[in-house]
Order: C-alpha cells, then sequence, then structure tokens
C-alpha cells in the first residue's frame, strides 16, 4: 500500500452517497485502514457522517442526510438557574442524633455478650 495522504475530502469524495466499510475506504484511496479510519473518526465525532452497524457485525459509514427538523428548537424558559453550591451547616444540631448513637452501641453490646 502506498503512504497516500488520506484527507477528509478525499474520503467524503469516495463515499459519495453511497455506504462503505473503512477497509473498503482504506482500499480505494490506497491507504492504511488505520489512517482512513482516523478520518472517519474525526467525521463522526463532526457529525458529517452516520455510523450503521450491519447484521454481519460490519461497521458502514455513510454521509450524514439533513432532515427537515434540523432547526434548533428553543426550549421554555420556566426552568431554574442553578445559583452556586452551599456547603453543610456544621453549628446546627443534629436531631436525634444521640438517640441514634446510642442504640447502635446497645445493639453491637449485646451481640458483643453472646
Amino acid at each position: 500500500m502506498a503512504n497516500a495522504q488520506v484527507t477528509k475530502a478525499s474520503v467524503l469524495k469516495v463515499l459519495g452517497n453511497s455506504e462503505m466499510t473503512a477497509h473498503h475506504i482504506a482500499v480505494v484511496l490506497d491507504a492504511k485502514q488505520q489512517k482512513v479510519q482516523t478520518v472517519l473518526d474525526t467525521l463522526l465525532y463532526n457529525g458529517r457522517l452516520e455510523l450503521i452497524p450491519k447484521a454481519d457485525r460490519n461497521l458502514v459509514y455513510r454521509r450524514k442526510r439533513p432532515t427537515v427538523s434540523e432547526a434548533p428548537q428553543s426550549l421554555p424558559l420556566d426552568t431554574s438557574v442553578a445559583g452556586p453550591q452551599i456547603g453543610p451547616n456544621l453549628r446546627s444540631t443534629l436531631l436525634g442524633y444521640d438517640r441514634e448513637i446510642a442504640k447502635r452501641v446497645a445493639l453491637c453490646m449485646a451481640v458483643r455478650g453472646r
């Protein structure tokens, strides 16, 4: 295989409107599959390609087809905005804390005595 320069444009040109695996694109470009795979991953991350799993466990790539509803939808403004985090109040009294400790001490001593 030659050390062909694999670019986003060359991969998109080879793909056209068809569906191909990374191996098939590498064969057409006469390049290593690893180089083609990195370019495909970049295009997939940028949203220019779609990944289609096939029944024979092959991953097929194709250009992303535009949809009618790709306009950003506005969200309702009735949601609250989170403020800064507030730390725990260490000066407050804990209700029932002493009673819970006493119950656990009694339980431990009861088990220990057996």
